[in-house]
C-alpha cells in the first residue's frame, strides 16, 4: 500500500504509514477507485491518475458531441 501523504511503500495488511503515521486509506471500488490509484509511487504515481482523469474527461466530451451532432 502507498502512503497518500508520503508516498512512502507500506506493507499490504498496513493501516497506518510506517514512515509519517498517517492512515492509510484504501482504494475505493469500482471507476473512482481505478481513477484515483496508481501502482506508481509519488509524483509518477500523480501523473498516472491526472491523465486517467483527462481521458475520462475527453471520453465524455467525445460523447456529448455525437450526440448534439
Amino acid at each position: 500500500m502507498i502512503c497518500n501523504s508520503c508516498d512512502s511503500e507500506n506493507p499490504p495488511s498496513a493501516r497506518f504509514c510506517g514512515k509519517c503515521g498517517a492512515k492509510i486509506q484504501t482504494a475505493k471500488p469500482g471507476v473512482l477507485g481505478w481513477l484515483n490509484s496508481s501502482a506508481t509511487p509519488g509524483w509518477g504515481g500523480k501523473v498516472i491518475i491526472a491523465l486517467k482523469w483527462i481521458a475520462v474527461i475527453y471520453v465524455v466530451l467525445a460523447l456529448i458531441g455525437t450526440f448534439l451532432s
